[in-house]
């Protein structure tokens, strides 16, 4: 029977030198793995870098987005603006129509007083004259 010392050699002697297929197994094993662990980092890394991006071209979009209304509010605000010019200048066109309206009614006014006083005059005239 053997003993205790040279069991513990025996089993260190198997340690010391296992079968080749055994190492070819742990080390395709260990290939194996790396390469799974591997593809899970690169495929979450991947994963992040695309919610990255999405991440970015959503706020570019967005600050796009907000130019385009910024410039809208103020294509709208120039618009109004515009509006209300040409409704002011309308308004006092037609308050200065009015004005020459009330000043042209003045003057045919005053150009048939003056032809009333000229014909009265013309007609004394005459008269002195004695012309019919």
């Amino acid at each position: 029977m053997l003993t205790t010392k040279e069991k513990i050699l025996a089993l260190a002697e198997k340690v010391k030198n296992p079968p080749t297929w055994w190492w070819k197994v742990l080390g395709g094993l260990i290939f194996l793995v790396m390469v799974i662990w591997i593809r899970y980092l690169l495929s979450k890394r991947a994963d992040e870098l695309a919610e990255h991006r999405t991440s970015v071209a959503n706020n570019e979009l967005a600050a796009k987005q907000a130019e385009l209304t910024a410039k809208v509010e103020v294509d709208v605000s120039k618009r109004k603006v515009a509006e209300m010019a040409a409704a002011a200048a309308l308004t006092r066109v037609a308050v200065e129509k009015t004005h020459l309206s009330d000043l042209e009614a003045e003057h045919k006014l005053n150009v048939a007083q003056l032809q009333a006083v000229a014909d009265k005059d013309w007609a004394a005239l005459n008269l002195l004259a004695g012309v019919k």
